[in-house]
């Protein structure tokens, strides 16, 4: 794990010994009452976003002058997909047919009308959906999702689909009435026929659901479908509504894959094309939970676990029976031999009560019913199902951070046992999320790991190095490498997880954070919701290491564990709002000024603790304030009539070039400074020195070069 708090499931080899039965959309296509009762698929495991990643190169060292083999989304993806075509070499034939399609439907679209309906549908159905359904491997079908979200097949579909629907005259969404009414004209079946491949291809693929929500308006027609099948009626929506089902999975697979849950606040454009209106589809999905039909309750319950916030958790929390549902369907599932209810598997089920556990108040709810931490126990001490002991792993660590529950799991012998045991297990994934959770569960845990950080091979270069450790979601990468880069320029030391690849990511994140002496908490929605950096950024806290908030997402206020850790600290906004440089200017500013304070220092900063600033000879000599006499400093107080303040008298010429520095680049602690060590208490007086260094850099322009 080390700084990047999770990772994407795709880049990680699947072993072959994880299998599992699930239900795929294309046959609910085909016969929805029959499959949805009976799935054939067998599925690998698949890791969420909370995975660590394994498969980089090693290094052992971080040589100057040499950049390090970077551990990005990237070059992990080509790595990743390159094992698996070496290992699915049939696949090759059907990517060339995929971008042939794209280019007809990109023709196809420049027509006036899109009426081919029934080309069209034997084009999607021989060259897309047909080969997804003949790829019984899962890993296969990744390649196949992976392959259409890069060559940007989603978004000409799902206009495509649009024009289809404005064709039709179909403004109010889709509704099982129009299923039934219209199910076999061809219009219908091209509607059904692109529902269908962004249904099987975002179940496999986590770039296909991304692309759904990133590229495309298709979260529109979802709200609308939805609108209208209830304005219709509960009472009508049945299992099997290809639909509802198909509307219900496509979003759910898009919050699994990551999605932003800002993403779900729609804005939806109104036929007559007046002021479009924004609709969040937590709204639009809440009202389903009162139906009946126990599938259709389910199915919205699992959807909602994957886009409530903080501020709508509290729909869920006023009716506690949602929990004891899910629980009951869990139970139901575990006595079936597939290990399956109304379609969906133990894992899953559990998955989805993790994920409503990702709120700290459901966390205690969900806990304090009496049938879950038996359930989730069972599936640990299990040793066949390693995807349902992989769910409950992580829903035991996920329901941790709560004192209340950490001490209810820390008496407990047997489970502790357990996960320790499976510390040790083949499955990385369920090895790496045993020992996360008891680093987060056993305090005694901790101790025995920082033993054995010290007496491991894996290390940090230097050890005795303190450094900036950058803690991390690894959707940001791009922005956090560019920071990375720029602080290793001005010559602060930087601890960052692309560099350091040997050994357990466990043990050097924890050895990292007891060395940093300053975490940058870069966070965005995505970190807050990462058990690996809840996980890291608490860490961090327990350790009172000094923190810094760094903001990677526009607009996004923190709220939960991380408002609460981040509290009322100043941030500093690399969501691209601002100028790079400018901010990043205002972050170094910043440092330098901790660093200081901390007594703690850089390489660019060592004499900075006994001189306060250390400059350059043939800079020095170029700026004559930096070697002012006593003299030349009394002159300059009575100047500016700040003789009175004693504090000031013992400064000297290169201080006051150091105060100028922080000044400019990092005012908070520059006004600190001024109260706490120089004694200028009141208003008045921080306003008279603040209009004495601007004064001061008139007089004397050279003394910008200090910055």
């Amino acid at each position: 794990m080390g700084a990047a708090c999770s990772s994407e499931p795709e880049y990680k080899h699947i072993p072959d010994s994880a299998v599992k039965e699930t239900l795929h959309p294309s046959d609910l296509h085909q016969n929805p009452a029959k499959v949805v009762q009976k799935p054939h698929v067998e599925k690998k495991v698949k890791v969420d976003q909370d995975t660590e990643i394994d498969t980089v190169p090693k290094m052992s060292t971080l040589s100057p002058g040499k950049a390090p083999p970077k551990r990005t989304i990237s070059v992990l993806k080509q790595m990743g997909d390159d094992e698996r075509m070496k290992r699915n070499p049939e696949i090759k034939e059907f990517l060339t047919d995929f971008i042939n399609v794209r280019v007809y439907i990109e023709n196809l679209l420049k027509k006036q009308v899109c009426d081919e309906y029934e080309e069209l549908h034997k084009m999607l159905w021989d060259k897309i959906i047909e080969p997804f359904n003949k790829q019984t491997k899962d890993e296969g079908r990744l390649l196949m999702g992976d392959h259409l979200a890069r060559i940007s097949f989603v978004k000409p579909l799902v206009e495509l689909y649009n024009r289809i629907l404005e064709d039709s005259e179909i403004f109010d969404g889709i509704s099982p009435t129009l299923d039934e009414d219209d199910g076999e004209e061809p219009y219908h079946i091209a509607i059904k026929d692109i529902r269908t491949i962004l249904w099987n291809f975002s179940d496999t693929s986590k770039d296909f659901g991304m692309s759904i929500a990133q590229d495309t308006d298709f979260f529109q027609s979802i709200v609308k479908d939805l609108q209208i099948t209830f304005k219709e009626g509960l009472d009508l929506l049945k299992e099997n509504e290809f639909s509802f089902n198909s509307a219900v999975a496509i979003i759910t697979n898009c919050g699994r894959a990551g999605v932003q849950k800002s993403s779900f606040n729609v804005e939806v454009v109104k036929k007559d094309n007046s002021d479009p209106e924004y609709i969040h589809m937590v709204d639009v999905l809440t009202p389903f939970l009162k139906s009946k039909e126990q599938f259709v309750k389910l199915t919205t319950l699992l959807a909602l676990s994957y886009m409530v916030n903080e501020d709508q958790n509290r729909f869920l929390t006023a009716d506690l029976s949602l929990f004891d549902f899910l629980l009951d369907m869990i139970k139901v599932a575990m006595k079936e031999k597939d290990r399956r209810h109304s379609g969906f598997s133990v894992h899953e089920l559990i998955e989805g009560l993790a994920g409503l556990a990702k709120n700290d108040e459901n966390k205690l709810k969900i806990m304090e019913k009496k049938d879950t931490y038996p359930l989730l126990k069972k599936s640990i001490m299990q040793n066949k199902a390693e995807q349902e002991q992989l769910a409950a792993v992580r829903a035991v660590w996920e329901l941790s951070f709560v004192e209340k529950n950490k001490k209810i799991l820390a008496k407990d012998k047997d489970l502790m046992s357990r996960l320790e045991s499976l510390q040790k297990h083949d499955n990385q994934d369920i090895a790496n999320s045993a020992g996360r959770a008891l680093f987060v569960i056993n305090p005694d845990n901790e101790k025995n790991l920082m033993k054995s950080v010290a007496d491991s091979h894996s290390k940090l270069e230097h050890p005795e190095q303190e450094h900036i450790m950058i803690s991390y979601q690894w959707s940001n990468q791009k922005t956090i490498l560019q920071i990375k880069d720029k602080l290793r320029q001005n010559n602060f030391p930087v601890w960052i997880d692309v560099d350091f690849m040997e050994g357990s990511m466990l043990q050097m994140m924890a050895s990292a954070i007891e060395k940093a002496s300053v975490v940058l908490i870069c966070y965005s929605e995505k970190y807050k919701d990462s058990k690996n950096c809840r996980t890291e950024a608490e860490y961090a806290f327990a350790r009172d290491k000094m923190i810094i908030p760094v903001l990677l997402q526009n607009r996004y206020r923190p709220d939960g564990w991380l408002g609460i850790l981040i509290g009322s600290k100043k941030f500093y906004d690399f969501s691209g709002k601002y100028d790079f440089e400018k901010k990043f200017l205002e972050l170094r500013g910043e440092l330098e000024g901790q660093l200081l304070q901390k007594k703690r220092q850089p390489a660019m900063m060592k004499d900075l603790v006994n001189q306060a600033v250390s400059v350059h000879e043939d800079v020095e000599k170029e700026i004559g304030v930096l070697s002012w006499t006593k003299q030349d400093l009394q002159n300059w107080l009575k100047q500016n009539q700040l003789e009175s303040f004693s504090g000031l008298h013992s400064l000297t010429g290169e201080q006051i070039g150091f105060l100028y520095k922080l000044f400019r680049r990092a005012p908070d602690f520059f006004y600190k400074c001024l109260e706490e060590k120089l004694g200028l208490k009141s208003l008045e007086d921080l306003m008279k020195f603040d209009k004495a260094l601007e004064k001061l850099s008139r007089d004397h322009p050279e003394i910008n070069k200090l910055l």
